[in-house]
């Protein structure tokens, strides 16, 4: 007898072929997304360190002041965003009692600071104030470790990676 059509058989075959393809480009997919929203995190963050460094320089006064300027990291308050403050009270670090915050900057989505160094020490939350009028770095109310510059690693993260940002008091950011 001569039947046309699939058998029940060859019908899963296809079937099981289009689930794996399908969950190739899917995984292919949720990767390339996960890689962009960490690119695009780590260049937010340098330009927001550039934009605070620009401020010291004396483009931008709070509340009638101008400041040294800052950001405020943390990997257990909210790694998923960090903090722009002006420095009104010149103690190089970030007071939330002064109102001194001015700007909450959210990282892309799955992307969070995941760690914040200097040298071999770790931390879990960071200020990096630039002051005036010459955008002096001090990382954590400091520019100066055992008389050698310090520098500061701000590792952000996702499922896709990891990008690391490094601010040396020498004022390079990259």
């Amino acid at each position: 007898m001569n039947q046309k059509g699939f058998s029940l058989i060859e019908l899963m075959i296809v079937i099981s072929i289009v689930g794996i393809a399908s969950s190739i480009v899917i995984t292919q997919y949720s990767n390339k997304r996960d890689s962009k929203a960490l690119f695009l995190g780590a260049k937010q963050v340098v330009n927001d360190m550039r934009m605070a460094q620009n401020y010291a320089f004396g483009s931008l006064d709070f509340g009638g002041v101008n400041p040294g300027y800052g950001i405020r990291f943390s990997t257990t308050t909210n790694p998923n965003s960090y903090i722009i403050f002006g420095d009104k009270n010149s103690n190089k670090a970030y007071d939330a009692a002064d109102s001194e915050g001015f700007q909450t900057i959210n990282l892309p989505d799955n992307v969070k600071v995941t760690s914040l160094k200097i040298g071999a020490m770790n931390y879990n939350d960071m200020d990096v104030v630039f002051t005036t009028p010459y955008g002096e770095v001090y990382i954590n109310g400091d520019n100066k470790d055992g008389g050698n510059f310090i520098d500061l690693e701000v590792e952000i993260g996702n499922p896709a990676g990891a990008k690391i940002i490094n601010i040396s008091s020498s004022r390079k950011i990259n």
